[in-house]
């Protein structure tokens, strides 16, 4: 599941079911960099502004390269108080 922060409470914007008991990370943040990438892109469409393709799929990768937290890793806990503030970002495409 993918969440955004919309400034009070968190908001699903996508969902992907792997039916495996392992994976592959980089499966999964292939499957993330799509979530968020349309999402954006369905976003700037209800808006009525075309985003250049290449510009959202960069920035929605450097975004989730910044943000994505394994709740496998040791320090997940220490780690999210960290990754809040990166949630906090510009438009994409200004």
């Amino acid at each position: 599941e993918v969440y955004m922060f919309n400034g009070k409470e968190r908001q699903l914007i996508g969902s992907k079911k792997f039916n495996k008991e392992f994976y592959h990370l980089d499966v999964i943040k292939d499957a993330v960099y799509n979530l968020v990438g349309d999402f954006v892109q369905s976003q700037s469409k209800l808006a009525g502004k075309e985003i250049n393709v290449q510009v959202v799929k960069q920035t929605v990768k450097d975004m989730v390269e910044r943000c994505y937290k394994s709740f496998l890793d040791d320090d997940y806990a220490i780690q999210l108080n960290n990754l809040l503030p990166l949630l906090d970002v510009k438009r994409i495409g200004e």
